[in-house]
């Protein structure tokens, strides 16, 4: 169970990351709007999280076995290379390119350190529960990095909740575009 409450909060961070740290020092950009990146990367992360939501209940819905956990750990493997190509596609605003690029790397490292802890999980030849091989060094690899992601994401959202107060400028023209810009986005970071 306790995997599942790990795995929702997993595709959250990353992209919104990316639009909301710099957003308050930044002015000028071409692309998109940091609303419209994070409107993508919004759709990017509800196709990860459900689809790893759903195959969490699907492997709890059975008896563990090995070959069953190798199927979930293909499947959930797939989808994540799916969310992680989506984010290496889209085109970051200018003033959050650095920062879109670092969270591109955290989320390469994230599947990295699945695919190690599925080849792990995967060679057993009998499973006693089904998050069973989490409390190895592979499973504490993976933990490690969705923390970095986690801290990251609460970051990012206090920095995205900060572009609120720049309502009051929406309507002063004078004032540059990005510096009006208010970012709507609950990423639902996660303990």
């Amino acid at each position: 169970m306790r995997m599942i409450e790990r795995t929702a909060t997993l595709g959250l961070p990353a992209w919104v990351l990316a639009c909301l740290a710099l957003t308050l020092t930044a002015c000028g950009s071409t692309g998109p709007t940091l609303q419209e990146y994070a409107d993508r990367a919004g759709t990017l992360i509800t196709e990860v999280r459900t689809s790893i939501a759903t195959l969490d209940a699907q492997w709890m819905a059975d008896a563990p076995t090995p070959e069953g956990v190798r199927d979930y750990w293909d499947e959930r493997l797939a989808a994540r290379e799916r969310f992680l190509a989506g984010l290496q596609a889209l085109g970051p605003p200018d003033q959050v390119a650095d920062l879109h690029d670092n969270v591109v790397g955290l989320f390469t490292k994230l599947n990295t350190a699945e695919a190690a802890l599925a080849a792990h999980i995967g060679s057993f030849d009998t499973l006693d529960d089904h998050w069973q091989g989490w409390d190895s060094p592979e499973g504490r690899a993976a933990r490690a990095v969705d923390e970095e992601l986690i801290s990251i994401c609460r970051v990012v959202q206090k920095d995205l909740d900060d572009t609120q107060a720049r309502e009051v400028f929406a309507d002063m023209p004078w004032l540059p575009s990005d510096m009006q810009e208010v970012v709507e986005v609950v990423l639902g970071c996660s303990t």
